[in-house]
């Protein structure tokens, strides 16, 4: 009895020293706790570890819970969360708190009941934006206002200043945005608030701290060019200004010349965005060696500029001289309206200016009538005159400096002419020739010879009278054709009858040629031979499914393809459709792909041509369009039975007659659809194998293969 006795005494004292680990989680277990993100909630359990927990936010509102790390390693029996930065996905109502051993994960508790996770207390609101410390927002600029607040509701949004009403932003906003366009009138101030007030609860808040307003956020400007030391340009050429700023406002350019006991002055451009612009310098532009460029804010000059490091200068270089006028050399006859190529050879660094000197009415003696600046800034030694004019017989080239008037003009050697026409006629119009039939709506080649080197007119006339042979015409169908062909779609207004066509000239109307008389007509003859399907006596075709439908015919037109219905007997009077999709239908075949609910019964087919009064022909016999009928097999494959299923609109006496791979009936059967439309056949007896089975009523077969396999 002692020794059991000490045997139990000595078991208690060792689970007393060494007990079961337990963790309960006291705090959120309450069923109904709502925390808001953002706050500070007390997590709260008890345990007999002697090690850390580790803390964790379980999400039981997905199928898969998920779970998330709030903080390990915690000592104690009490953790203060910070909810908006640690473990939370989303504001949801389905959350528990897992508090378990850092050391075995076994040892563990769960929230009794789950907890709500929440943006915002029922009832309030809250200024999310702008409601940070040291926001600043520059007039003129959009910006985003958002809040929050439950329940939703449309809000009043009110700019303070300091502590009083500055305006009212918007009356009635909805949602929880709204894109605020600051005035650009709005004064600078750093003590301002935005306050949100509910339209129907009165509910309100107000920024948790001040933001600042500014015409112009700053930034620091750098001057790229011009900014190094012996630059120096000249007037009448173009360069490049650039630099680089972190402000967000356009920049002001100017331009300042300390060559004067006052520097002067002048804005090249008062608002330009981004970091270049090209300066095209005047020629007038005074000269000076002590100019520099100033970039500054167009909002805060004062503050926010930038000026050149180095001064340049700008002036002539009285160096070069132009050698000659390469092309017009002189002889040369140019066609008016053309381009050509005006070339020169010159030893200059500025551009040239090219003038066009006309001596025209002195017939080339003594000095030019007119002068007249046909290229102000050309660079290289060559530019294409786009389109020269005027007409004359004595004009000549000259190429001047565009900056420097001690440069000599040089002009070209010798007169060269503009002129209207190049010479040369027409030698023959291929196409239309004398009594062509061309049909209307229909495209046709015009084609000629000529030696001619400007474009060419094309005149259609009005329709020639009968029994005359003069033509008329009003507006040229097509202008400065270039080549010798025209494409001439005929079209479908243009009159039947009797017409030329005329060719002139672009420069020179009496430069022309005309064709004989050639005819628009409504067919090219022919007709339409035979119809070969459906065309057989007996025919039938199935609601729903595609036949080929063919012709004969020798016609240059398309044709158009008629349906005649002649009722479900086929002895009614007939009724004509244009088959959808077939109103122009080129060669001699088309596919129908009749619709299911085809209207069964009797029918001819009638190809016409698309001509007007154009010729036509019937298919001699009629053809039938039957119903559709069908019938599912099922199981398949089958064992000891399978079973037959008509189609609900299957109504008649069906003869079910199953072959084997050779062709012989192995089963027979008779059934009425309109009494059942399901038959269950017994495949018991026969071999496993595969099988035909065909159902017939009078007009209507279905086919349909079954195996065997038990």
């Amino acid at each position: 009895m002692f020794l059991v006795a000490f045997l139990v005494a000595m078991n208690f004292s060792a689970s007393a020293q060494n007990p079961i680990p337990k963790v309960t989680v006291i705090q959120p277990s309450d069923a109904g706790i709502e925390w808001i993100i953002g706050q500070n909630n007390l997590i709260s359990w008890t345990d007999n570890f002697v090690k850390p927990v580790d803390i964790y936010l379980v999400d039981y509102s997905t199928a898969s819970p998920t779970v998330n790390l709030i903080k390990s390693n915690v000592t104690g029996s009490t953790y203060d969360w910070p909810t908006n930065t640690q473990g939370v996905v989303a504001a949801r109502t389905q959350y528990k708190i897992r508090v378990q051993s850092s050391v075995n994960s076994i040892y563990q508790d769960e929230s009794d009941a789950t907890f709500s996770l929440l943006d915002i207390i029922p009832g309030t609101m809250k200024v999310i934006q702008p409601s940070v410390l040291d926001i600043v927002w520059q007039a003129g600029t959009p910006n985003l206002i958002s809040w929050e607040d439950s329940p939703n509701e449309n809000v009043m949004i009110r700019l303070i200043k300091g502590s009083v009403l500055h305006s009212v932003i918007n009356s009635s906003a909805s949602g929880s945005t709204w894109v605020w366009n600051i005035p650009s009138d709005l004064p600078e101030g750093n003590d301002y608030r935005i306050k949100i007030l509910g339209v129907n609860s009165g509910a309100s808040a107000i920024s948790d701290h001040y933001f600042s307003v500014k015409k112009t956020l700053g930034g620091s400007i750098e001057l790229i060019q011009p900014n190094d030391a012996g630059i120096e340009w000249r007037p009448g050429t173009r360069h490049l200004i650039s630099w680089q700023d972190e402000l967000t406002e356009p920049v002001k350019i100017e331009l300042i010349n300390y060559g004067t006991a006052t520097p002067t002055i002048e804005v090249l451009k008062p608002s330009v965005s981004g970091s270049t612009w090209e300066w095209l310098i005047p020629v007038n532009q005074t000269l000076s060696t002590h100019y520099k460029i100033k970039i500054s804010s167009t909002i805060d000059p004062d503050n926010y500029s930038n000026e050149s490091d180095y001064e340049f200068a700008i002036g002539y270089i009285q160096a070069g001289h132009i050698n000659e006028v390469i092309q017009p050399k002189g002889g040369e006859e140019w066609l008016v309206g053309t381009s050509h190529l005006i070339s020169w050879d010159d030893e200059l660094e500025e551009s040239v200016e090219i003038w066009l000197l006309n001596y025209t009415a002195t017939g080339g003696t003594g000095s030019p009538t007119t002068e007249t600046r046909i290229k102000d800034d050309a660079v290289g030694s060559t530019w294409s005159w786009p389109a020269v004019g005027p007409v004359g017989t004595h004009f000549k080239i000259e190429i001047r400096s565009n900056t420097n008037t001690n440069v000599t003009p040089v002009k070209s050697a010798g007169f060269f002419s503009i002129v209207n026409t190049l010479g040369g006629g027409f030698n023959e119009i291929f196409q239309p020739v004398a009594g062509d039939n061309w049909l209307r709506n229909t495209t046709y080649l015009i084609s000629w010879e000529d030696n001619i080197a400007e474009g060419v007119d094309v005149w259609i006339s009005n329709p020639i009278p009968s029994g005359t042979t003069t033509a008329t015409y009003t507006v040229a169908k097509q202008t400065n054709v270039i080549g010798s062909t025209y494409l001439w779609s005929t079209g479908n207004v243009i009159e039947y009858g009797d017409y030329k066509i005329k060719l002139t000239s672009t420069l020179d109307n009496s430069i022309k040629f005309e064709s004989g008389i050639f005819h628009i007509v409504q067919s090219l003859g022919g007709g339409i031979t035979a119809i070969n399907q459906p065309n057989e006596a007996g025919l039938k075709w199935v609601q729903g499914t595609t036949n080929l439908i063919s012709w004969d015919d020798n016609l240059v037109e398309n044709v158009k393809i008629e349906l005649v219905y002649y009722g479900v007997a086929g002895t009614s009077s007939p009724t004509f459709t244009i088959i959808p999709g077939a109103e122009s239908v080129p060669g001699t075949t088309w596919l129908w792909a009749m619709s299911p609910t085809q209207a069964l019964g009797f029918y001819r087919i009638k190809i016409w041509s698309t001509l007007p009064d154009g010729p036509f022909k019937s298919a001699e016999n009629q053809f039938k369009i039957i119903q559709l009928i069908d019938a599912a097999v099922y199981p398949n494959p089958c064992g000891a039975y399978t079973t037959v299923q008509f189609d609900e609109s299957s109504n008649g006496n069906y003869v079910i007659e199953m072959f084997d791979r050779f062709g012989t009936s192995v089963m027979q059967k008779s059934v009425n659809t309109s009494e059942t439309k399901q038959v269950n056949l017994s495949t018991s007896d026969l071999p496993n194998g595969i099988y035909l089975l065909n159902m017939t009523s009078g007009e209507t077969r279905i086919s349909k293969k079954i195996v065997v396999q038990h």
